[in-house]
């Protein structure tokens, strides 16, 4: 009985040994992660930072007493919406930045990665109207990293170790398992979502997507109108890759070389989509989250001549510490299956899932690209009597993703939005000099096949009186 229990054991062992050194995450790969994740919420600062005024304070479009209900619970837990200021905000984004810098070094990197979860949480929360997917990857990346030893390798933490101990080859760990799943998930829940025929049958979603306005770069454009059957390959490409790419990441051999190759055509995906579309960070925010999968084979084919070691502190993932990932990574599984299943969307509502501000869904141009280009005008009417166009798609409010963002928001139908439209007319007559009125239309084109486009209607969407 006791030969037997013992061969049970070292089987087990054996098992768990293997699981261990095939989803393990080199502390390389870790040290890499946290540097590009610290240079997206560098970059992510800056670009809020340029319109820190409008979107952040209270003089801008969404003053404090505008966050509604949904927002309850981070009405108070939110630092940024403690004061109003421009120079409050501006104090917090300096502070966001220089904890950021203390996260790409690697200095007091545990403290580093919570805090940086934290006012991420915090400023996002402040303006929920300017919400992305790319903010939604960016958070995720972050709140995993709390879980994990990024300061283990090539920081400054690891220089200023007091162990004489090496660095640990990998991390296995709740965390990382959770890291893991959690980037599968962003593309198989991604891909369950578009059902549309442009998806399936058609091939026609990257037409669509090009045609589209809001998102064509100059190069999608030479794209789109000289290269007309490269798109239909690119379609089932996009698709093929969002189904197949996870499967590489998590198929248990060949890991080496079949990882990296994954990784590889991940960040070649992801560069093409910043080449032809105006996603702002969300390109690189997915690249950065691939990283992990980086596997040993890679570092070692890299530094095959380098026997250099690097001391570094020693990380033990805690019991607590593995079943606080289990129980997140649970949950999240759980909201993401209610994207797909109705009949689970109470999971949202739970108090758990607001305070750590786990829902995700990940249905960008689910279940059909959009087939409507939206655009807007706004008109003035001077004092003099004279109209006059202010603002319109091409002489846009602002034109980074955060305003295109709002201004989408604003130009539907959802009547949740009746005030923060007032709140707009108010801050472009408080801006414009010898405004009386306004009137704001939206404009929407039906985006059809073969480069061609339905009429354009222009509806009154909401007039407001300056005086």
């Amino acid at each position: 009985m006791r030969t037997l229990s013992r061969t049970l054991k070292q089987k087990f062992s054996s098992f768990f040994l293997k699981i261990k050194e095939r989803y393990g995450i080199d502390t390389r790969s870790l040290a890499l992660f946290r540097i590009g994740v610290a240079l997206v919420i560098l970059a992510d600062l800056v670009s809020r930072a340029k319109n820190l005024a409008v979107f952040y304070t209270d003089a801008g479009v969404l003053p404090r007493e505008l966050i509604k209900e949904s927002e309850s619970i981070w009405r108070f837990l939110s630092i940024h919406l403690l004061d109003g200021s421009l120079y409050f905000e501006a104090a917090l984004f300096v502070i966001a930045g220089i904890v950021a810098l203390a996260l790409l070094v690697g200095y007091r990197t545990k403290w580093a990665t919570i805090i940086s979860w934290f006012l991420l949480a915090s400023l996002q929360a402040r303006n929920p109207l300017i919400h992305n997917g790319g903010d939604t990857l960016l958070y995720f990346l972050i709140f995993w990293g709390m879980f994990l030893p990024l300061g283990a390798r090539y920081s400054l933490d690891s220089l200023r170790s007091v162990s004489k101990k090496k660095a640990p080859a990998r991390v296995f760990s709740g965390g990382s398992v959770a890291l893991f799943l959690q980037i599968t998930m962003v593309y198989w829940f991604a891909i369950i979502q578009k059902t549309g025929s442009e998806w399936v049958s058609e091939g026609t979603a990257v037409y669509y997507a090009l045609t589209n306005i809001a998102f064509a770069t100059p190069l999608g454009n030479v794209l789109l109108f000289s290269f007309q059957p490269l798109l239909k390959i690119l379609n089932y490409f996009a698709v093929v890759i969002q189904i197949v790419g996870p499967a590489m990441l998590l198929f248990p051999f060949f890991i080496g070389p079949l990882r990296t190759a994954a990784v590889l055509l991940f960040i070649i995906f992801h560069t093409g989509l910043a080449l032809t579309m105006k996603l702002d960070l969300f390109p690189l925010t997915n690249i950065v989250a691939v990283i992990p999968f980086l596997p040993s084979w890679f570092w070692d084919k890299t530094r095959k001549h380098s026997k250099t070691h690097l001391r570094s502190t020693e990380y033990h993932s805690s019991p607590i510490t593995n079943i606080l990932a289990t129980m997140f990574l649970f949950f999240i599984v759980l909201i993401n299956v209610a994207t797909v299943n109705p009949n689970l969307h109470s999971v949202d509502t739970f108090w758990f899932t607001k305070v750590f501000r786990l829902k995700q869904n990940w249905g960008v141009f689910s279940p059909h690209p959009s087939r409507v280009n939206f655009s807007y005008s706004i008109i003035g009417l001077l004092e003099n009597g004279e109209k006059t166009e202010l603002f319109n798609v091409e002489r846009p409010l602002g034109s980074n993703k955060h305003w295109k963002k709002y201004m989408l928001q604003m130009l539907s139908r959802d009547q949740r939005y009746d005030e923060h439209r007032l709140r707009l007319g108010k801050y472009i007559c408080e801006t414009s000099n010898s405004i009386v009125s306004l009137d704001i239309y939206d404009i929407k084109e039906e985006i059809l096949l073969n480069y061609k486009f339905g009429e354009k209607k222009r509806t009154l969407l909401f007039n407001y009186k300056c005086v």
